[in-house]
């Protein structure tokens, strides 16, 4: 064997070689490492106001896009559920509160997406009945075929008499 001939032997199996390895860690990375795999961060908080007679809530949403891809939101299925607990008590799950769901409202309205390490918030503001002692915020978010949810109770203002909030001040 010539010297050439072995440099060209040597050259195509450096050459073999170089494309497995780049086929494997093209693997690993963005297909078993889930690189363009959509990953957010949702959360939800929330706070009542009492004005003029009126309790107020007002939620604040946050999504945090995590992950390395744009990721396009689908309003239908996103939205933020109020749901109430009155005074009463579940009679199908004792010890746990009576919910009810006092509206389903759109969030993000003006987002049609995010994009990668971008964070996006959206407050939404409710006028609530009277007579509740908690609510429970749900936020979900709906992308393709994922999902994200996000839920946190907060309390209403405490009664001074049956029927009464404390005025905010």
């Amino acid at each position: 064997m010539t010297p050439s001939q072995f440099l060209d032997i040597s050259e195509k199996i450096v050459k073999i070689a170089a494309i497995l390895t780049g086929g494997v860690w093209t693997y690993y990375t963005f297909i078993r490492g889930r690189t363009y795999r959509p990953r957010l961060e949702t959360s939800v908080t929330g706070e009542t106001v009492r004005r003029g007679g009126q309790t107020y809530v007002i939620a604040r949403l946050n999504i945090r896009n995590l992950g390395t891809a744009k990721v396009d939101i689908k309003q239908e299925g996103t939205g933020l559920r109020i749901l109430s607990c009155d005074l009463c008590v579940s009679t199908s799950a004792p010890g746990e509160p009576k919910l009810t769901r006092l509206v389903t409202l759109p969030v993000f309205k003006h987002h049609k997406w995010i994009e990668s390490s971008e964070t996006i918030r959206d407050e939404v503001l409710y006028v609530l009945p009277a007579n509740h002692v908690a609510l429970k915020l749900e936020f979900r978010l709906c992308a393709k075929s994922m999902e994200w949810n996000a839920e946190t109770y907060i309390a209403l203002p405490e009664a001074t008499e049956p029927g009464a909030f404390k005025e905010a001040r």
